[in-house]
C-alpha cells in the first residue's frame, strides 16, 4: 500500500483497486471507467506524487500517467503515443520523482 499526504488529506493506492482519498471523515474511491475520459487511466497504481503546486500525479501499470486537480476532483490522462516524441515513453510506468527546479522525472 502506498500512502501520499495531500495537504489535510491522504491518497492511498491499493495496487489493482484504483486510488482511494481520505478527508479525514470518509473515503473516495477513483476507479477507471473506459465512458469517462476524466476517470483514472488504470486501476493498478505504481507510483503517487504530490508535486510543488498541489496536483496529484498517478502512475499506472498501463494506463501511462495521471494528474489529478483536488479542485475539479478529475484526471488528466498522459499516454503514450507512437511517433509522438513530446508523448510520454511508455504506459508502464513504476516510479515518478519531481527535483528542486519542479521538474518530473518518469
Amino acid at each position: 500500500m502506498l500512502r501520499s499526504l495531500v495537504g489535510s488529506e491522504m491518497c492511498i493506492r491499493d495496487r489493482a483497486y484504483g486510488l482511494n482519498r481520505f478527508d479525514g471523515y470518509k473515503f473516495q474511491n477513483y476507479l477507471y471507467d473506459d465512458q469517462d475520459s476524466s476517470s483514472i487511466s488504470d486501476n493498478y497504481i505504481t507510483d503517487i506524487l504530490e508535486d510543488s503546486r498541489g496536483f496529484i500525479w498517478v502512475c499506472t501499470n498501463n494506463g501511462g500517467l495521471n494528474k489529478y486537480d483536488l479542485s475539479t476532483e478529475n484526471f488528466t490522462r498522459y499516454k503514450s503515443t507512437d511517433g509522438n516524441l513530446y508523448s510520454i515513453f511508455s504506459d508502464n510506468l513504476t516510479r515518478i520523482e519531481e527535483d528542486k527546479l519542479g521538474n518530473l522525472f518518469i
